[in-house]
């Protein structure tokens, strides 16, 4: 017999707005961790989907137990927008807090290595990724692309079978698959920039850990990613590979950069996004 429920992510916080409306709870938060493409395509299962949505997430204007949290200020204005919700039952709390590394990296400068981990997904931008890795081939060899992460063919998101195949077959390449949570540290440790081309986030936990473990950013213009650079990395146009080799080729040209890059990494987590700084927020919500 809780008094509060945290429902967290788009999903789950649909499901929970349904419970919410039969079961007696003294606050219910949902927790939007990211709306993906479900708001911006024509896709016949999105319109249902959104169709869903509304009708339910409306049923809660009637209500007064209830709170929308958002991980940025782009999500929380779509569904504003959408009337989903009303602005005084709705916050920003920007992530779930990441713990901080306070280790100096150590770069090796001879060989640059840009680092992507997350779904092998087309919304998460690594066919521009790849697409960054051939023009950069041409010029340079002193630099490779390390790649973690799962792929699921089935899902309408993912790349085709042979696209995946052809990952191992670059020189420029290192794909290591999935990769488990507790070895992501000594990744961080290994790579020089971390890099993050996606079309929309909610709050990119991959990132704000590796700037947590001193990496320069790379990341896309968009909602969810531009959230996590302040002097410590670069932002780059989405879906634009030529962009993104052009600013993948200034860490080459500047390696000297990266340290400096590198600190303020760590200090940009410390002041926003550390786990103490994010924890107290969610608690004051419910003292």
């Amino acid at each position: 017999k809780p008094t509060h429920i945290f429902y967290v992510t788009l999903e789950v916080s649909f499901l929970g707005s349904i419970i919410n409306d039969f079961k007696a709870v003294k606050k219910s938060f949902f927790i939007i961790t990211g709306i993906g493409q479900l708001f911006f395509t024509n896709n016949f299962k999105h319109m249902i989907l959104r169709f869903f949505y509304l009708f339910i997430f409306k049923i809660n204007l009637l209500k007064k137990n209830y709170l929308f949290i958002f991980q940025n200020d782009d999500d929380q204005n779509v569904f504003l927008k959408k009337v989903f919700i009303k602005k005084i039952k709705s916050k920003v709390i920007r992530g779930f807090g990441v713990k901080l590394n306070t280790n100096d990296k150590s770069y090796d400068r001879s060989q640059i290595t840009f680092f992507f981990a997350g779904r092998l997904a087309k919304s998460k931008g690594i066919e521009e990724f790849l697409d960054a890795g051939k023009y950069l081939e041409k010029k340079y060899s002193n630099f490779k692309l390390l790649i973690a992460g799962s792929y699921f063919s089935d899902e309408h998101d993912y790349f085709s079978k042979s696209f995946y195949e052809s990952l191992k077959e670059y020189n420029f390449i290192e794909y290591i698959g999935n990769v488990d949570h507790s070895k992501m540290n000594h990744l961080y440790e290994m790579a020089d920039i971390f890099v993050l081309p996606s079309y929309r986030e909610g709050l990119s936990k991959a990132v704000l850990e590796a700037a947590s473990n001193g990496m320069p950013l790379i990341v896309s213009d968009t909602p969810g990613c531009k959230e996590c650079i302040d002097n410590n990395g670069l932002l780059v146009r989405p879906k634009d590979s030529k962009d993104l080799a052009e600013k993948m080729e200034y860490f080459i040209k500047n390696p000297e950069l990266i340290e400096k890059y590198s600190k303020n990494s760590q200090s940009h987590i410390k002041r926003h996004f550390s786990l103490d700084i994010i924890a107290s927020e969610y608690i004051g919500l419910i003292n």
